[in-house]
């Protein structure tokens, strides 16, 4: 590598640790709230904010007003199998991504017979051990261990209730959502004794039995919760605490669940009813919770672990509500970092830090957090809500919308392969230019669904999504067409690839808004990211810029300018592209500096005509990118647990967990990466991209070789796609997704610029 490389290698690193070390020095450390004495779960499953602020549930609304408020995801502890309480509980217990198998054993209370015998006699031939005072009893749980390890999900069943008991603590279970009282062990859900179980199924105290139920024929299934029994279960379990223990109960309210499941066999003015006595029976047992708190120390948890189910559209976000040491207003975690959004895996770990525990390394959840908004309950239930609407408005279209849009691309691309194959001197101008206007169509889509929320932020139906995005495509390529009237053929696509790269960096600076939600970036309700630019915009992003950058140099290559901007222009883009991406306080997606800097990299030497592959200079880039993940690590342990990322949870989860933790995470990014080569249709898009560039860049010909000759800044951006793209995909979970939106401007690019070659100014859009 020549000095020139060395010190252009050198100055961006100094820039990009300058970078880095301000975001650290900024980062402040948020303040721990003091232990709780004890937490207490209210479980309202099927429980919306409509319920909230319009049912009758008085105590619960003032639960709410005085703590904080946040939508909660539950599809992201989707671990397969079939959606129902036992999952959700199971997944609470864990602090991780669980799933459920429904034939296990339920859980009992001690004195209850099952079998002809007691129910202490059946834990003892299960686990070979006694079951001592524990006063539940959960048997289903080494089935559903065994279960959960055949999956590829990293969990432990009972990491919660384990570390309450080890730190010499007491659990509690009351309550039962089991539908009927003589019941098959099959039908019976105890979600109460799940969520509190411990590594060995016992919970200390409580009563999950058919007792805290009454025989009421006018009821779902024929039966509703016991009121008078369930209060004195609760006041047994909470006189039994010993002072000063910390202390985890969990409460089933029962009668909501099975008011929701009664409901699609009953007629709606016999459902109402009784769902709204389910909502008062709710919150008469919220208000008994919160009368047994410390209104300051101790920790009131109201969460909904389902959601209601609408035909047609996915799941909606469900109710959070905290009352205690978490703070006030709109909650927020390190998990998701969208301030009024956090997943029932943060509720895990908010529970064991209220408690002064820490959670184990099993656990994914981050503390949620109040921000201390002093905004009326009402305004806040409606952002809340505004941002479910919103987020299942953009899921009810996604998959349709981007399936449409990959076949779409993959014709257009096929059909301008067939024109340019042979030339085009004989193909007539209109169908050319036709050709050539629905290539820059293709680009402007994902460029479209970004900005389409700042014309319409809060669209609340599919249909208005839909319109939205149709409407601001149709500006985009007016605009971009009117550019390029009477200049030369890249201006368009200059235009366009220009305003990706700026948006998309843009969206990051500010807290990236337009990318809650977005057609073609990270889905909200499925919980696989929330925050920062996910791998999709991540590609679309590097291949535009890397666009933009090659078309000015070829479109302006004698300007002063250009050869400043080919030495060094281009790797302050890149730098500024990668940090932006990377940075935890920004985009936060560490794993795209590997592929990234490797796009750069090799950009930046056939640009300025040097070898590319060259041991040395794979050393260096290795260097690039070791340095500025460890300078990621640095600033992102640097900040406060409430803005750490998963970055710096996966670094926390290899020092607490060892070797074992990281290799856990190497194993599930691996087998998403070959689960997503298969189950998604960007492999089509980016097989036909492929298959065009990859053959034409290494043995150009005919109009792709005049091309490449036309534009030689373009034809290095081509090659140094290819590598990004590859080693994208090695390195990701995303897997094929990230080569596909990497390729998609390069590709649309090369098509576009293929009739046009020899210099030619077209005159498309006159």
């Amino acid at each position: 590598m020549s000095r020139r490389t060395t010190v252009a290698a050198a100055i961006t690193m100094l820039a990009a640790l300058l970078f880095v070390g301000l975001a650290a020095a900024w980062a402040a450390p948020a303040p721990s709230p003091s232990p709780a004495r004890r937490v207490v779960v209210v479980l309202a499953p099927y429980l919306t904010w409509d319920d909230v602020m319009r049912g009758p549930m008085p105590a619960t609304r003032r639960a709410a007003g005085a703590g904080l408020v946040a939508d909660m995801n539950v599809r992201a502890a989707a671990g397969g199998g079939a959606p129902g309480l036992d999952r959700a509980a199971l997944t609470f217990s864990a602090g991780a991504p669980a799933t459920g198998e429904p034939s296990v054993l339920p859980a009992y209370s001690a004195f209850e017979v099952e079998g002809g015998g007691p129910a202490q006699d059946l834990y003892r031939s299960i686990y070979g051990a006694s079951p001592g005072n524990a006063q539940v009893l959960y048997l289903g749980l080494p089935r559903q261990r065994l279960v959960n390890e055949r999956t590829s999900l990293a969990n432990r069943i009972g990491a919660l209730g384990q570390a309450v008991r080890d730190a010499g603590g007491v659990t509690a279970a009351v309550g039962s959502s089991d539908p009927g009282i003589e019941l098959a062990r099959e039908a019976r859900q105890r979600p109460a004794a799940l969520m509190a179980s411990d590594g060995s199924g016992l919970v200390d105290l409580g009563d999950v039995s058919p007792g805290m139920l009454q025989r009421d024929f006018a009821a779902p299934f024929g039966v509703r919760t016991n009121i008078s029994a369930l209060r004195a279960a609760y006041a047994a379990v909470v006189k039994a605490i010993p002072a000063g223990k910390p202390a985890l109960t969990v409460v089933d309210t029962g009668d909501l669940a099975r008011a929701y499941q009664w409901s699609s066999l009953a007629e709606t003015r016999a459902a109402e009813p009784q769902k709204r006595s389910a909502l008062t029976v709710t919150d008469q047992i919220v208000q008994m919770a919160a009368l047994s708190l410390d209104p300051e120390r101790d920790l009131l948890v109201v969460m909904a672990p389902l959601v209601p189910e609408i035909e047609g559209e996915p799941a909606a976000f469900a109710p959070l509500i905290m009352r205690g040491g978490v703070g006030k207003g709109i909650g927020r975690a390190a998990s998701t970092h969208r301030d009024g959004i956090c997943t029932l895996m943060d509720v895990s770990v908010t529970v064991a830090d209220a408690l002064g525990i820490a959670a184990p390394a099993d656990m994914v959840g981050s503390r949620v957090t109040g921000d201390g908004s002093s905004a009326a309950l009402d305004v806040l239930v409606a952002h809340l809500s505004s941002l479910s609407d919103v987020a299942v408005a953009v899921e009810s279209v996604r998959i349709p919308s981007v399936n449409w849009f990959i076949t779409l691309t993959a014709l257009v691309l096929i059909a301008a392969t067939f024109l340019v194959y042979r030339g085009v001197a004989d193909v007539p101008r209109p169908l050319r230019s036709f050709v050539r206007v629905l290539l820059i169509l293709m680009q402007c889509v994902p460029l479209a669904a970004l900005l389409e929320f700042v014309i319409w932020r809060h669209p609340r139906s599919g249909v208005a999504v839909l319109s939205a995005l149709v409407a601001v495509t149709a500006v985009l390529l007016a605009g971009a067409l009117m550019a390029g009237r009477g200049r030369p053929a890249t201006i368009p696509l200059i235009v366009v690839t220009g305003l990706t790269t700026a948006v998309l960096l843009v969206d990051q600076w500010l807290g990236a808004p337009l990318s809650f939600a977005g057609l073609f970036g990270y889905s909200p309700l499925f919980g696989a990211r929330y925050y920062g630019i996910g791998n999709e915009m991540a590609g679309l992003l590097l291949g535009s810029a890397m666009v933009l950058g090659s078309l000015a140099l070829d479109t302006w290559r004698d300007a002063p300018w250009a050869f400043g901007f080919r030495r060094w222009g281009w790797p302050l883009l890149g730098l500024v592209v990668v940090m932006t991406t990377a940075a935890p306080f920004l985009g936060a997606n560490v794993g795209a500096i590997a592929w990234m800097t490797v796009g750069f990299a090799a950009g930046w030497l056939m640009l300025n005509g040097m070898r590319v592959w060259t041991w040395r200079n794979v050393a260096v880039v290795a260097l690039i990118v070791g340095l500025l993940v460890a300078g990621m690590v640095v600033a992102d342990l640097a900040g406060n647990s409430a803005t750490e990322t998963h970055l710096g949870r996966a670094v926390s989860t290899t020092v607490t967990g060892g070797a074992a933790g990281l290799w856990s995470i190497v194993v599930r990014k691996a087998e998403t990466n070959i689960r997503v080569l298969g189950r998604t249709n960007w492999t089509w898009l980016l097989v036909v991209v492929l298959v065009l560039l990859g053959y034409m860049r290494w043995r150009p010909r005919g109009e792709f070789a005049a091309m490449l000759r036309e534009h030689p800044s373009f034809a290095a951006v081509v090659g140094a796609a290819l590598f990004a793209g590859l080693v994208g995909y090695f390195t990701e979970d995303s897997g094929i997704i990230i080569p596909a939106l990497i390729m998609l401007p390069v590709g649309v690019a090369s098509l576009y610029l293929m009739p046009s070659h020899g210099g030619a100014v077209e005159s498309d859009a006159e």
